[in-house]
């Protein structure tokens, strides 16, 4: 029980870190005006932007999607895992609380080293719903659906399909309501599916050591 304890303890610590830096040090981080992607990416991405973002927006989409894009961030990814946990589904619990804790760090050194503007900084008519601090690359709301997802991935068809759909859906509103460029939410989603997949290869031995809370 002592172990167990102990090593909960460094994985909630693990996570606070990761999440208090997001907070206090790369949301200070001031990126230049204009993308620094090269030319290629930046054409790509904007113009997919700009499709999705202004010619696809609707009064009803844009309220229904900035109702959904909270189903990516911090408070809901740790509001599901005391969810399951309470529910009984306490492996569930654990594998995504870890799988999320994994996604949050992973995201740093990104964030940190890959300074790049919002797409409202750079492109002029952009439709914002919610403005963003920091770098644009990656997506953290796209990286945590996806690490969910992921974690979940197995436990059943239809809860399978559900979670990776909803977690399309969520990558795909950070680029509607002007948060960030596509390839912000890809490179995002595919953090996150690698960090849950991670977690899942070595499920029994995560399991293992926290045996005493499932």
């Amino acid at each position: 029980m002592k172990r167990s304890l102990l090593i909960l303890s460094v994985v909630i610590a693990f996570f606070l870190s990761s999440e208090v830096f997001n907070m206090f040090v790369l949301s200070k981080v001031v990126p230049p005006s204009l993308d620094t992607f090269p030319s290629w990416i930046s054409s790509w991405d904007g113009h997919l932007f700009i499709f999705i973002n202004m010619r696809l927006s609707s009064p009803l989409l844009v309220n229904f999607f900035n109702l959904l894009t909270n189903v990516g961030s911090t408070f809901f990814a740790l509001l599901l895992c005391v969810s399951l946990y309470l529910l009984g589904f306490r492996r569930e619990a654990i594998l995504v609380f870890i799988s999320i804790a994994l996604s949050s760090f992973l995201i740093i050194p990104f964030k940190l080293f890959i300074l790049r503007p919002r797409p409202y900084l750079s492109l002029p008519g952009a439709i914002i719903s919610e403005e963003g601090s920091g770098s644009s690359f990656p997506s953290g709301h796209s990286t945590r659906a996806f690490a969910m997802a992921s974690a979940l991935s197995g436990k059943g068809k239809r809860l399978t399909i559900f979670m990776y759909v909803l977690a399309f859906l969520v990558a795909f509103s950070r680029i509607y309501i002007g948060a960030h460029y596509p390839f912000d939410s890809i490179f995002g989603s595919l953090l996150g599916f690698l960090s849950g997949k991670l977690v899942l290869r070595y499920e029994d031995k995560f399991l293992l050591f926290f045996k005493d809370f499932h």
